[in-house]
This record gives structure tokens, C-alpha cells and sequence, in this order.
């Protein structure tokens, strides 16, 4: 990897560094998220079949990937977080489906694997714009010829104002629903990561060879994406 290269291992706001927080971070995204359901929207979203190799980057503690390998071939699991990966191959040892790869989007390119698929949710955030750009183009060089690409984070549609009303209303409804703690994660996230514009993305997107095949704006934060690899 070039000595300019951004430095992935750098984390932006939370680091989760402890078993405790890891834990922590499991128990409070289980307050107001329902793995196996989204665990179901990806596989049909990405048309996954039990033949299907695919790629889940920026896996954290795996509680979507276990659910989605139960329904596959072969899905790494990949993140830049060691003790994220630890605390997932301890969690699910009785899978060996899963192949555990410690790595960010930008060191990809180094593994010589070809996917079918790939997903990725709440993680690309965590670079700035010029380096998402790199990462998608890394994640399309991974992906077969007409593969599938779920994208899927917090992404800023609309006027300034707007989305300065938005980020109150999303901090206000986490602080209603995990509490304060987990809200000043929330406001971290927006003031120390790197969520951008949904033309920008869309833009980088095409760049990278995908066709944007659907968008689903999630609530007035999150936007997915489901494209196909031209």
C-alpha cells in the first residue's frame, strides 16, 4: 500500500476497542434494530442463493453476517477492528462458513477473492469523500461482472436546513430510544465522520462501474442503495 494512503486503522468518533464496548455496541444497535429481519431484506435485495460467495465489509460484531451465511456458500466478514472480529469468531465458532478477514475497504485490493455480492451498511462513512471513491472502485475490482452491491449508511439529502433539522429530530429519537450515551454517538458521528451528499455518492457510484438499480430512503438519515456491477 502507497505511503499516502489513508490510514483506516485511524478510527473516526467511537472506538470500540474493549470487549465491554463491543458488547455494549451489540446490546444498544439490539434496542432498535432487527438483525434477522435485515438480514432477510439483504438476501433478497442482492438475490443471494445457497451458491452465492459473498462479501459483508465492515461486519462489526457479525450480528447481520451470521444470519446471512445460514443462506449462502461462503461470506467474509471483513472489518478494520480486531477485537470487533475476536469477539464475532468467539460469538459464532459454529459457523464455518464464515471467513473472518481483518481488513479496511481500501486494503482489499491485496486479496485475490471474487465475489458475487457485496454489502456494506453504516461503514463507508467512516472515510472522507476521496477515499470513499477509492473504496468503491476497490469493491467493484472484487465483484464479478454483472455482481450486486448493497450500499447502504447516512447520507445528506436535501437543503442545509433540512438535514440541520433532520440531525436534531435523529439524535432526539436515539436519545429517546437507547438513552443519552448512545445519542452523544450519535452526535459524534456527526461531527467527527465523514457522512456526505446523495449526489455525491451516486456520482461516485456510477464512477465505480454500478448502475444504481433502486434507492430506498430509510427514514430522513439513511438512504440504500442497491446497484449492479457493469
Amino acid at each position: 500500500m502507497k505511503s499516502w494512503f489513508y490510514d483506516e486503522s485511524k478510527h473516526s468518533g467511537v472506538n470500540y476497542a474493549s470487549i465491554e464496548l463491543i458488547q455494549q455496541y451489540d446490546e444498544n444497535h439490539s434496542k432498535f434494530r432487527n438483525f434477522a429481519k435485515e438480514a432477510d431484506e439483504i438476501i433478497s435485495d442482492l438475490k443471494l442463493t445457497t451458491q452465492s460467495i459473498v462479501a459483508d465489509i465492515g461486519c462489526g460484531t457479525c450480528a447481520i453476517t451470521q444470519y446471512i451465511a445460514k443462506k449462502v456458500k461462503k461470506i467474509y466478514a471483513i472489518d478494520i477492528s480486531s477485537p470487533m472480529l475476536d469477539y464475532a469468531r468467539q460469538k459464532y465458532h459454529t459457523i464455518h462458513n464464515i471467513e473472518y478477514i481483518h481488513s479496511g475497504f481500501l486494503g482489499l485490493h491485496t486479496h485475490t477473492f471474487n465475489v458475487d455480492a457485496v454489502y456494506t451498511k453504516m461503514a463507508l462513512h467512516h472515510l472522507p469523500d476521496f477515499w470513499k471513491q477509492m473504496a468503491l472502485n476497490t469493491i467493484s475490482s472484487i465483484t464479478k461482472p454483472g455482481g450486486r452491491l448493497l450500499y447502504e449508511d447516512v447520507i445528506f439529502s436535501g437543503d442545509i436546513e433540512t438535514i440541520e433539522q433532520n440531525i436534531d429530530q435523529w439524535i432526539n429519537q436515539f436519545k429517546q430510544q437507547t438513552g443519552d450515551e448512545f445519542a452523544r454517538e450519535v452526535e459524534m458521528h456527526v461531527k467527527e465522520e465523514f457522512s456526505t451528499f446523495d449526489w455525491a455518492i451516486e456520482h461516485m457510484l456510477h464512477n465505480a462501474g454500478y448502475k444504481i438499480d433502486a434507492r430506498l430512503n430509510k427514514n430522513e438519515m439513511i438512504i440504500k442503495y442497491i446497484c449492479t456491477k457493469q
